[in-house]
């Protein structure tokens, strides 16, 4: 009996010391291969460059000529459905869902008044100093990819000549349903030079609250759907529900991307994270009079 529970007590000192040991290695970012056949996906082998925290270096290599021009800080606005809202809809569709007679309102305010929107590719550069900074610079972003973009907002969008951002759940993308996008709605507007095509991770899932297997994995594969989808390198993203940790933007550098939008509310600045940007949120039950108080906040 004895000797059965020592047998007990070392398997489990064992267990501890290997769960302890993989611990370590994932936090502190050692690992020299990484396999994702815990999520059902092909192996990828990543080595030790990919996981060491790259330098902060967006506020070297970007220009300080904007921060003295007092012109460093841009409105990202986060919408995601234009659609018209049934009266018995629920108080957090209404708040995702902007009535396209108000979605034209708003768009023609920032036609009159001046507004250039730009897409977030186009936003890097200009910080970088490589592209010119535009008459009041604004980012129009659309989380999901629901079909009503394309129906409602794409037809006003292209009216005025905005560009704009769409950020795509990608498993949904080209299902043929009456609720997202089909592939032949996203190349459309891809192809028209005003949409910039950003992701959503494939599954739409919070990336703080997922283990390092199920981020790489969603990161991994919604950019490969859109490269296979559209033949498209996105190289924006958005983070479900808001949530990111360090491991989630370090993942998302190592496949190629730039800029990525948050939901922590403010002004985007050139001194901020470029993969941790702050949006301002469009509420759907509120008037033309709050999205003109918002596009005019000041820092």
């Amino acid at each position: 009996m004895k000797k059965e529970i020592e047998i007990v007590l070392i398997t489990f000192l064992v267990f501890v010391l290997v769960f302890i040991f993989s611990v370590y290695y994932v936090s502190e970012e050692n690992k020299e291969a990484i396999s994702e056949s815990a999520v059902k996906y092909e192996t990828y082998i990543h080595s030790k460059d990919v996981w060491e925290p790259a330098a902060n270096t967006h506020k070297i290599t970007r220009t300080k000529k904007y921060l003295e021009q007092g012109v460093s800080y841009v409105p990202i606005l986060m919408f995601h459905n234009v659609f018209p809202v049934p009266q018995n809809a629920s108080e957090l569709t209404k708040s995702f869902t902007i009535d396209p007679k108000l979605f034209e309102s708003m768009m023609d305010y920032l036609h009159k008044n001046g507004f250039t929107p730009i897409t977030l590719k186009e936003l890097n550069e200009i910080w970088k100093g490589n592209l010119p900074y535009p008459k009041k610079p604004i980012v129009l972003t659309f989380d999901d990819g629901d079909k009503g973009v394309y129906e409602y907002a794409y037809p006003i969008l292209k009216k005025y000549n905005f560009h704009f951002v769409i950020f795509l759940i990608t498993k949904y993308t080209g299902m043929h349903t009456n609720f997202y996008m089909s592939k032949d709605e996203v190349k459309e507007m891809l192809d028209s030079g005003l949409c910039e095509v950003g992701t959503h991770t494939r599954d739409h899932v919070n990336l703080k609250r997922s283990p390092i297997l199920t981020k790489i994995y969603e990161i991994k594969a919604c950019t490969n759907d859109v490269k296979r989808l559209l033949n498209y390198t996105p190289t924006s993203f958005c983070y479900p529900f808001g949530g990111f940790d360090r491991d989630s933007k370090e993942i998302l550098k190592a496949y190629g991307y730039t800029m990525a939008a948050t939901e922590i509310p403010g002004l985007a600045n050139l001194k901020d994270d470029p993969l941790l940007l702050p949006r301002i949120k469009i509420d759907g039950r509120e008037n033309l009079q709050a999205f003109i108080n918002k596009v005019n906040l000041k820092p």
